[in-house]
């Protein structure tokens, strides 16, 4: 009888003990799992402050980019009216070469020099 008692109480100590070691793990376990969340709690935080400030700089080269189309519209249109000018020029050039007089063929100058009587005039 003695015997079972003590056996009683050696198995009572250790479910006991167990009992301890498991509140000890449970209040391990449960910190651990605290810290975790406070990590990925920081970590949400940070990543969340990186997406703003891609999206930011986003958007400042969204703004940038419909400048440099906005300016590579008007020199496109720029460049179209210098093109009709040039080819109202080119135009213009072949017209007044038609109308060039070409009716005595180029000499050289005479070795004689001429002679200019200058008289009194007002003129």
């Amino acid at each position: 009888m003695q015997s079972a008692e003590a056996d009683a109480e050696t198995l009572g100590e250790k479910i006991g003990m167990t009992k301890k070691e498991l509140a000890t793990r449970a209040d391990e376990l449960q910190h651990q799992q605290q810290a975790a969340s406070a990590r990925i709690a920081a970590q949400a935080a940070e990543e969340k402050k990186d997406v703003s400030a891609v999206s930011g700089e986003v958007g400042s080269v969204k703004t940038d980019v419909g400048g440099v189309k906005t300016d590579v519209a008007a020199t496109k249109a720029s460049l179209e009216a210098t093109i009709a000018k040039l080819q109202g020029t080119i135009g213009d050039l072949g017209v007044q070469s038609g109308l060039i007089a070409n009716t005595a063929p180029i000499s050289k100058p005479s070795s004689t020099k001429a002679t200019v009587s200058i008289t009194n005039s007002p003129w």
